[in-house]
């Protein structure tokens, strides 16, 4: 069978799943990998324009701002919310630290001062203080700043697809054994690279419907869903299989 004959029988024709079963591992493999190549496009592109709306959002809140001797001077004070993540400057304050005070309660943010800025993330303990004096001996400049966002955007694309590379390949692992464990209590009788290739085929559709959500939404298909429609699809392979060893 070729890609599209695999990717349709996957997703509606459970009669032929040991069909798919009896394909070579190579060959699943290359089919796993051209999802892949999809989910990662669709999934990077996603990922990004949140990333982007923020990044975005950060340079065009930013004032003209000049930092030098150890000291921040900007036009204006920002106070805003941007994807959770709280944003303070107010350079009439000495100290950052007054400036995370007031928000405590929020799960991450930058508070900038006169003289530091903190960087807080409480969902990993970090709070990270950095002194101007520091950080930015020689000084620096709004213009320096869109400079270093230009970086920040080419490297973390370049850290998304390595993210989603490594995550396809644990994924794959981990719907192989969900497969081998299913066909152990099934009594399925699947070699585990043959739990590998259900696990390929039997995650199709629940891939496929992620990715469309994604166009409405960076979450996709809820987790829960996602896993219960990849088991109940892996579930139904095994059935056909032991059919098919049974005739």
């Amino acid at each position: 069978m070729n890609l599209f004959q695999r990717f349709i029988t996957s997703i509606y024709k459970f009669d032929e799943y040991n069909k798919l079963i009896k394909t070579s591992l190579s060959s699943s493999l290359g089919y796993y990998a051209a999802v892949s190549l999809i989910v990662i496009i669709i999934s990077g592109i996603s990922i990004f324009n949140v990333f982007s709306v923020i990044m975005d959002g950060v340079e065009e809140k930013i004032p003209e701002f000049t930092i030098e001797n150890g000291q921040m001077s900007a036009e204006d004070k920002i106070n805003t919310n941007l994807g959770g993540t709280v944003i303070i400057l107010d350079t009439d304050e000495d100290d950052a630290q007054t400036l995370q005070d007031k928000a405590k309660d929020y799960m991450q943010g930058l508070f900038v001062s006169k003289n530091n800025i903190i960087i807080n993330q409480k969902f990993t303990g970090r709070n990270d203080k950095f002194s101007f004096k520091d950080v930015v001996p020689g000084g620096c400049t709004k213009a320096d700043l869109e400079e270093v966002f230009v970086v920040m955007r080419a490297v973390y694309k370049v850290m998304i697809v390595v993210f989603l590379v490594i995550f396809r390949c644990v994924f794959l692992l981990f719907v192989g054994c969900i497969a081998k464990l299913m066909s152990n209590i099934m009594r399925g009788g699947l070699s585990f690279g043959d739990s590998l290739k259900l696990g390929i085929y039997g995650s199709t559709l629940a891939v496929l419907l992620r990715c469309i959500l994604m166009f409405f939404t960076p979450m996709g298909l809820p987790d829960i869903i996602y896993y219960c429609v990849i088991m109940v699809y892996i579930y139904l392979g095994i059935n056909n299989c032991k059919k098919m060893m049974a005739v």
